[in-house]
Order: C-alpha cells, then structure tokens, then sequence
C-alpha cells in the first residue's frame, strides 16, 4: 500500500515498510479527493484494504469515485499473449496474436501486420482471413467490417495511442494458413456498467426496491469486478464470437414478449443416471442453486439412460441407446477427431427431443435442467458438449458433468469439491440463459462464455452488477440479493478449499455494500 501511495500521487514520500496507519490512508484519500486526482483506480485497492480492515469499528464516509472516461485507450498488448496459470502449458500454434491495425488499413497491409505477429513464414497472397468461421475476408470493405463495431457498441471498441484497432488473430488450421481475425472486445467503462445495470424506461416496477439499492451498492464498488479478460487460446470464447451486450433495458423490453408466468416458479432438476457413470453430485447442485436463486427447487423422480449392447473394442457412431422407450443416438468413437470414446457418448438433441416427449413437465414449472453424468456430444465433428437447453415453452435443457470429473492424482474429497463447484457453475449459468439472460460483456462474470474447458474453470462463480440487476428484474419480488449474498457465502464456506478465493471476495464485498455509506 506504500508503494501505491507514493507511486501515484507523491502524498506520502516515506519508503518505510510499516504498514500505513488508519489516519494514513484517510488523509491519503482526502488528498485525492480534494486534488481532484485523476488516477483515483490506483488507490482502489488501498480504499479496498481500508474498508476490510477498519470498517467494522470506524464508520467511513468516502466520496464517490469519479467514473473513468468514455474515450479510452488501449494499454500496451504484447503481440502473443501469455495464458494464465490455470491453463499450464500452451504450445505457441494454440496462442492468438494481437495485432494492431490502422482503422483504414487495406487487406493488403493487414496481412502484412498480421504475417510479422506469425513469424512471417508466408507471403500475404498465400493466408486468407475470416471474419467467422465461413465467411472470408474477400477485400478492404469486408475487412473494415470484420474490425468495427455497430455504432450501439462503440463501448467494445478500444484503440491504442495512435488510434489503432486491436485485431485478435487465430489460427484455424495447422497450418496458420487460414486466419480468423476479430476485434478485441475491451471491458467497457465503470460508468457504461453501472448504467446498464440501472438504467430502465419502461416495466422497472418488476424489481423491489430492496434489490435495487443493493444494485447501486455492487455500482459504487465497481472496483472490486475485474475487468472482461481479452482472448490468449485460439479457442477462448472471444477468439471465436462476437457477442453485444445485454442491458438491464434491453432485458426488460424483452420480458414485454417473454413475461415470467406467476403460475410457473419453481426449477426443476431432472437425474438422468447412467449404470457405469459416476455419482451425480444432486444434493450439492440442489443447495447451491436454491442458494443462488434465493428459492426452493424441486427434484423430479430420475430417468436410466441405457446404452447400446456392443462388443468389446469395436467403434461405432451411429447405434441408438435409450431413454425409457425412445430411442437416443449413441457412439463411442469420435470420427473427425479420430478419437475412441470409452465411455461412450449420448446425442445432445436426441436426448432433448426424447425428454420433450417422455417427461411430465410439472404446471408450476418454470424450466426442468436435466444433469446427468454421462458424456454428451452435439455435431458429428464435437469431441463433446457440456449440453443444450430450448428456451421456448416448455423450457428445458439437459448438462453433463462427466467433464468436470478432476484427473487423478488429488485427494478424494478435494476432486468431489471440484466437481460440484464446476457443476453448480455450469448449472446456473445455463439457467439465467434459461431466463432469457445473455452472455455477459461487461465484466469477468459468470455470464461470460467460454470456448473450451480451461476457460470455463478460469471463469468465476459470482455475477458483475449488470448480471444481478437482469437476475434479479428476472425474478422480482421472488427474490432478496441481500438474503441471496447470504446464502451463498453460507454455502461456499462449506467447501473451504475450493471456494477460498470466493469466500475472501464475498466477505470483502458484503462488509463494503453493508458499511460503506457513499455520498454524491
């Protein structure tokens, strides 16, 4: 905190190593504020620290954190990006290239830049880029539009100081031939969040006023949601898509043709068991999502997937297993990927149009999540897929978590730890997509997407403000955010080793919307 300190205002010149005291760092912060300092996100984090520490015994009054500008810019990206941790090793082929590019810059010049970001080991008549994964970038107008952003979405835009545009570059072959290029989608400003979590024109009688106070407090402590993470693997969720933002607005106008029946309430999970599959963790998924939802949730009698009678050591992909007495297509060899199976793997559609016709979906059901441990796939050309979900009436989906399993070589009660906090994660994900709720833009959320599994275990468990407020305009008066925050932090601490880094953000976030009182 002293290197904070004296790095970012020159207040506090002394080099010493004590710790500052109380009186310290509030005069620290009377400094900023009555200099009007502009780098007030630099002392963040010793506010942060002031109000865990201190809070409980002094009551703090702090002026509000100026917003950070609309107009911002990009800071300095390396060309090849280095993965986090959570992801291990990661050859250079599977790493994106961030490559900077002139807004006018013609196709001929863009190849050139990219080329220098892969080593230069082609001439550019000999790459060809894609603005999706089939449609080529064919000339300079094409190009234009793969880099810019719908005029709505300017906030995803970000530019360096010579007013550049980050392209994120990824090799779509093995090759590096052929090259998907898309714009880097940049975490937008703390005041474009709160705005979007707050801001509504027409039905905002849905949410209580309770709920909406503690929105305003998650928005005066935007410091403490991290910023949207930019793409490092050519298979990240962003090295692939471009996603728009979904508003706390633009949620509500949805619900004027998508309204919540008062009748439906209750989440349903569905058990679909498999006989050589691996305990499904449904007590844990069960309490944590009535955790999460601030509700009850029902549990439905469980259905026995069965697979197909084949003979030992042989592939097939195309016989059929069953669900009751429909019929689900089954393999248990992966042709595109030459990959044997060895469990074998259920078709995703299949399974969902057979629980479509075999289930009695309860009157007061607002959606049924069937979880099942058996493994999952969707396209001939997928290895696997977590699941599929409809979100037309009746509302229902179906997820794996034979995926989540960790590897061996952990202890036994840390491995089952893991496979509940990936499972309950991927559970009410899909559930607020359920809800109409899209995937999150604005800041690491749960509500981000991902591409492959590294990525979705690096995601985190809790919502950014933008995400609660659309949950809880989602549900009403159904449910307290305040309660909710409660229960879950209840809930993580039952799995210390796993949930720690949650619990600590969790404990530090409910002693600032509790305690701090912000003034205008």
């Amino acid at each position: 905190q002293q290197q904070v300190i004296t790095t970012t205002t020159g207040y506090n010149q002394q080099q010493s190593r004590k710790w500052p005291e109380l009186s310290d760092l509030i005069n620290f912060v009377n400094h900023c504020i009555e200099n009007k300092n502009t780098t007030l996100r630099y002392w963040e984090p010793c506010v942060h620290m002031l109000s865990v520490g201190f809070l409980s015994s002094h009551k703090i009054k702090f002026a509000k954190m100026s917003q950070s500008s609309k107009k911002r810019k990009i800071a300095s990206l390396s060309a090849i990006p280095v993965p986090p941790s959570s992801y291990g090793v990661v050859d250079d082929h599977y790493l994106v290239r961030r490559i900077f590019l002139k807004k006018d810059c013609t196709l001929e010049e863009a190849k050139e830049e990219i080329l220098h970001g892969f080593e230069d080991q082609y001439s550019p008549s000999e790459i060809t880029l894609y603005r999706d994964n089939t449609h080529k970038i064919l000339g300079d107008r094409s190009l234009q539009k793969a880099l810019s952003y719908p005029k709505e979405f300017k906030e995803l835009a970000g530019f360096d100081s010579q007013g550049r545009v980050c392209a994120i570059v990824g090799a779509m072959n093995g090759e590096e031939n052929e090259l998907l290029v898309l714009p880097l989608s940049w975490s937008m400003s703390d005041a474009v969040v709160v705005q979007a979590a707050t801001k509504i024109t027409k039905n905002g009688e849905r949410m209580t006023e309770e709920n909406k106070k503690h929105i305003e407090k998650l928005c005066s402590n935007m410091f403490m949601y991290e910023n949207l993470p930019a793409p490092v693997h050519r298979e990240d969720w962003l090295a692939q898509e471009r996603e728009w933002p979904q508003s706390l607005d633009e949620l509500a106008r949805l619900y004027k043709t998508r309204e919540m029946p008062k009748q439906k309430q209750y989440i349903y999970l569905l058990p679909l068991t498999e006989k050589h599959a691996p305990s499904l963790p449904l007590e844990e998924l069960k309490t944590y999502i009535e955790a999460f939802f601030d509700q009850d949730i029902k549990c439905m009698d469980a259905i026995t997937l069965n697979p197909p009678s084949i003979k030992p050591g042989s592939h097939t992909t195309g016989q059929y297993g069953k669900l009751e007495k429909r019929r689900v297509k089954w393999r248990n060899y992966c042709e595109a990927a030459e990959k044997e199976l060895a469990s074998g793997q259920y078709s995703a559609n299949n399974l969902l149009d057979g629980l479509s016709a075999v289930v009695n979906i309860p009157l007061d059901a607002y959606c049924v999540l069937g979880v099942t441990m058996a493994d999952l796939y969707s396209g001939e050309d997928d290895l696997f897929t977590v699941g599929l979900a409809q979100m037309a009436e009746p509302r229902i989906g179906v997820f794996s978590f034979a995926r989540y399993e960790p590897h061996s070589g952990i202890a036994k009660t840390q491995a089952r730890e893991l496979l509940v906090a990936r499972a309950c994660k991927t559970a009410v994900h899909e559930l607020l997509h359920l809800c109409n709720i899209g995937h999150c833009m604005h800041r690491f959320c749960c509500m981000n997407g991902s591409g492959h599994l590294l990525e979705d275990f690096n995601i985190p468990q809790h919502l950014c403000p933008v995400c609660e407020a659309k949950f809880a305009y989602a549900w009403g008066d159904r449910v307290s955010l305040p309660r909710r925050m409660k229960k879950l932090l209840h809930f993580y601490k039952q799995y210390p080793m796993t949930f720690s880094n949650e619990i600590k953000w969790m404990e530090r976030l409910d002693l600032l919307v509790t305690d701090v009182v912000v003034l205008e």
